[in-house]
């Protein structure tokens, strides 16, 4: 059965804590609950009267109040797929009484709370300080991933399937010289990984499980993969290799060195040297542009680029000699340049 209950009626019964006023309402499922479905936390979820992945229960309240406090079961609950509070800031709050299985957890700004004990079959990422996260029974998880969030662990743990549990807090092992490459401990995990520490930081907190995050999978996360490695895209996917994908990584914001734009310039296949992708590698590197096939016109391609750019005086200097205005072009002039 599922109901709705204020916090006063629940305190004493369900220890339901203080910052819950005795008027606030909670959504009680009564007994033990399966879903076959993800549970989100979030509260754009539970707007207009939905529940983020309870909506097909039998006995759900039609309309559930706006400012709905939380979610208890006062048995266990199992879900096929996965907790999801990727909102950092607030959340449904979720009490259960019993023990907990799912799939993965994120755990971001809702108050987050079971008794009993809570088994994953991949990680647990509890991520910015607005929530809370109390474990009463113990866990089992492939990993525990703190990301400067309050959580309060007790019982045995144990990893998934086996061994001990692997607990990863970011906040302490963060790289002081680099913030977005993954310490040790996380790299691992992910079989590693050559996605930055934001990538990965994105994808749990949308519960994307630690295999889908060993290997970028859209552009964004390509070009991170690039700037932290340019030689990582010689293993861009054929789908990836387009205009809109370069352009990304060669954003005015690319940290590469000149050589490593080069490189990057060199690996392009032609059909995505399009204008906008040369100009774009010009206002990196100029000299990236000496790694064009020999089938383009340099003398052509720097005159082109330096009349496109709002001051052509910030690149001239960084354009060979040779290939500056007034002057010809030449095969022995590019091999000087080259050299």
């Amino acid at each position: 059965m599922t109901r709705l209950a204020s916090a006063a009626e629940l305190r004493s019964e369900h220890l339901i804590p203080d910052q819950f006023p005795d008027k606030c309402l909670f959504l009680v499922h009564d007994g033990d609950l399966e879903l076959d479905s993800d549970l989100s936390l979030d509260w754009a979820r539970w707007q207009d009267g939905l529940a983020g992945g309870l909506e097909h229960l039998q006995e759900m309240p039609r309309d559930l109040p706006a400012d709905l406090g939380g979610f208890l079961v006062t048995g266990s609950l199992r879900l096929s797929g996965a907790l999801l509070n990727a909102s950092a800031e607030s959340g449904v709050a979720l009490i259960v009484r019993g023990d907990m299985n799912l799939r993965q957890a994120s755990c971001g700004g809702a108050y987050i709370r079971i008794d009993g004990r809570l088994c994953a079959q991949e990680v647990i990422y509890a991520h910015y300080n607005d929530g809370e996260l109390h474990l009463r029974g113990g866990l089992c998880a492939k990993a525990l991933i703190r990301d400067d969030h309050f959580v309060d662990l007790q019982g045995p743990t144990q990893g998934h399937p086996s061994g001990p549990l692997t607990v990863i807090d970011l906040r302490e092992q963060r790289d002081p010289d680099d913030d977005e490459r993954l310490p040790k401990a996380l790299k691992k995990l992910l079989g590693n990984s050559t996605l930055s520490l934001s990538s990965v930081r994105d994808g749990l907190r949308q519960c994307v499980p630690p295999a889908g995050l060993s290997r970028p999978e859209t552009p964004q996360q390509w070009r991170d993969a690039v700037w932290k490695d340019h030689a990582a895209v010689r293993k861009l996917p054929k789908p990836l290799r387009t205009e809109s994908t370069y352009l990304l990584m060669l954003d005015p914001a690319c940290p590469l060195r000149g050589a490593e734009i080069a490189d990057l310039v060199a690996s392009i296949p032609n059909a995505a040297l399009t204008e906008r992708v040369r100009l774009a590698a010009f206002m990196c590197s100029p000299k990236s542009l000496l790694r064009l096939p020999v089938a383009f016109d340099l003398q052509t391609e720097y005159a082109r680029c330096l009349a496109a750019v709002a001051d052509p005086a910030l690149y001239l200097n960084e354009v060979p000699e040779s290939f500056r205005p007034a002057t010809m072009q030449g095969a022995d002039q590019r091999i000087a340049a080259l050299g």
